[in-house]
C-alpha cells in the first residue's frame, strides 16, 4: 500500500516498537516472550480502544488501519464472524525481506478467534506462526502450492500478494472454488497492481455480466475504494435467485463505493 505523510500518534508510535520488537524474539525462536509481547499490543488495545476490526488492525500496526480498509471491511467481516469455526487466507504476509510482516494475519486472527487462519507468502515468515496462524512459504501461481488448499473450504480469502494482475487472476481462478457461501474474497491494492497489457479493475467490469449469471459461483461484486488511490475489488458469495434483477444499488457509475454496506 502507498505511504502517507501523517503525524503517528504516540500510542501508534509505542505499538509499532511492541510488534517489531516480538516479531524479532520470535525470529531468534523466543517464541514464548515473543507471543506475550505480541499478545500484549492486543491487550493494550482492549484497554485503550475497541475491539472492532478497525481498532485491532490499528493495535499490530496493519495498513489496513492506515489505508481505512478496515473500516470498509467491517460490515462483511462482521457477518462472517459469526460463523463459529472456519478458515481464512492471506496471500502475502508483508515486511518484505524484513523480519516483521504478519500484521493484517495477527488483526485476522484476534477478529476471529475460532478460525484458523492461513498466511502464504514467497518469503520465508515461519516464525509468526502460533496457534491458529499457520505459515506457508511460496509462490500463489505455484500449482503445488496451490494444491495445499485444495481440500480446505474458507470463509475469506484476501489477495495481498505480488500484485501482478495475470497472478491475482490465477490465483482467483483455481481457489474462489473453495470459498463456502456467505464467504467473500478480497483483492487489494489495485492502484499499485503492475497493469502491463491486463488492467484487472476493466477485467471484471468487463465480465460483470457472466459473473452475475447462475453459471458462476459468484454472486455479488463491488469495487471499494476509500480514495482514488487506494482500491480493492470485494467478491461475496450468495445465493441469489438469478430470476430476479441483481440489486447493485451500491455501485457508482465508475464501479466503486465509498462504504461496503451489508445487504
Amino acid at each position: 500500500m502507498s505511504k502517507k505523510k501523517f503525524n503517528v500518534p504516540i500510542y501508534d508510535k509505542i505499538s509499532y516498537k511492541f510488534y517489531k520488537y516480538g516479531c524479532s524474539l520470535k525470529l531468534k525462536k523466543i517464541d514464548l516472550l515473543g507471543n506475550i509481547v505480541l499478545d500484549f499490543l492486543y491487550l493494550l488495545n482492549v484497554i485503550c480502544l475497541k475491539k472492532d476490526f478497525k481498532s485491532i488492525s490499528r493495535a499490530f500496526c496493519s495498513n489496513r488501519h492506515s489505508s481505512g480498509l478496515a473500516e470498509l471491511y467491517e460490515p462483511l467481516f462482521n457477518k462472517i464472524k459469526n460463523k463459529q469455526f472456519g478458515n481464512i487466507l492471506e496471500i502475502g504476509i508483508g515486511g518484505h525481506n524484513d523480519f516483521t510482516g504478519g500484521a493484517g494475519l495477527r488483526s485476522l486472527q484476534k477478529f476471529f478467534k475460532k478460525k484458523t487462519i492461513y498466511g502464504l507468502d514467497i518469503i520465508n515468515k515461519k516464525h509468526l506462526s502460533r496457534n491458529n496462524i499457520i505459515i506457508i512459504q511460496g509462490s500463489q501461481i505455484d500449482n503445488t502450492i496451490l494444491k495445499k488448499f485444495k481440500n480446505i473450504k474458507f470463509d475469506l480469502i484476501i489477495d495481498d500478494g505480488s500484485h501482478y494482475p495475470y497472478h491475482q487472476l490465477k490465483i482467483f481462478n483455481k481457489i474462489f472454488k473453495n470459498l463456502n457461501p456467505g464467504g467473500v474474497y478480497i483483492i487489494e491494492d489495485l492502484n499499485i497492481s503492475f497493469h502491463q497489457k491486463l488492467n484487472i479493475i476493466n477485467y471484471f467490469l468487463k465480465k460483470q455480466k457472466f459473473l452475475f449469471t447462475n453459471k458462476s459461483e459468484l454472486s455479488k461484486l463491488y469495487f471499494a475504494s476509500t480514495d482514488p488511490n487506494q482500491k480493492s475489488i470485494i467478491f461475496e458469495k450468495r445465493n441469489y435467485n438469478f430470476k430476479n434483477k441483481i440489486n447493485l444499488k451500491h455501485k457508482t457509475k465508475d464501479g466503486y463505493i465509498k462504504k461496503v454496506k451489508s445487504s
